[in-house]
């Protein structure tokens, strides 16, 4: 595990919000066809 809580959090964040992003254009390109 990381050593500092707060820094591994925000990293784990910024990655479910970069996939969450990547997933909903993806879904809005999916529904524009």
């Amino acid at each position: 595990m990381c050593g500092h809580e707060l820094r591994c959090y925000g990293l784990i964040a910024r990655e479910i919000e970069r996939v969450d992003s990547g997933y909903r254009s993806a879904m809005s390109v999916h529904r524009a066809w």
